[in-house]
């Protein structure tokens, strides 16, 4: 089997009592810092669905990493705010 990549996810502390209830993966970890942000980590296989779960939250979530899939959403949104232009 191929390793899955990791992810990992800032979300800000007034999104993250929501986020944190959210099930994304069975294996995400998630903690919680002294300001009440939430960092997610958690495996992935096709970024799609995984995508569409961080666009969902818009700019209360931000991708930290791995770089591929940041800017995969970078591009995502990007596209989105041209159809408001």
């Amino acid at each position: 089997f191929a390793r899955m990549p990791n992810s990992a996810q800032a979300v800000t502390a007034e999104a993250a009592p929501w986020v944190s209830q959210e099930a994304w993966h069975p294996q995400q970890e998630t903690e919680v810092d002294d300001t009440g942000a939430l960092l997610m980590k958690l495996p992935y296989v096709e970024p799609t669905e995984l995508i569409m779960d961080i666009l969902r939250w818009g700019p209360d979530v931000e991708v930290l990493r791995p770089a591929p899939l940041k800017q995969a959403v970078a591009a995502r949104l990007t596209q989105a705010c041209a159809q408001y232009r």
